[in-house]
């Protein structure tokens, strides 16, 4: 697998993972609903639309949360002895 596919894969896995670990917390779920229209293709605007909130809500405190628990399921995998299956 082409080096920006696996990648493109392993950030997906890790959204997929973060939703399904914490996105039925109530501190998490809209930060996780957040990851999931994003990975449906959706922008801030529209994203705020969905949520009922403003744009610069959803982007100020949404997408850092959602970002910061990707990134912390990122940083698990690439430090861990245990790596997921790609392709």
């Amino acid at each position: 697998m082409p080096r920006g596919l696996a990648l493109h894969h392993l950030i997906s896995t890790c959204g997929e993972d973060v939703i399904r670990d914490v996105g039925k917390e109530p501190d998490l779920s809209r930060a996780c609903k957040y990851l999931r229209l994003r990975a449906a293709g959706f922008n801030c605007n529209q994203i705020g639309k969905e949520m009922g909130l403003s744009r610069e809500h959803v982007s100020r405190h949404y997408r850092n949360k959602a970002l910061a628990l990707l990134t912390e399921r990122f940083l698990a995998i690439i430090n861990s002895d245990v790596r997921p299956q790609l392709g």
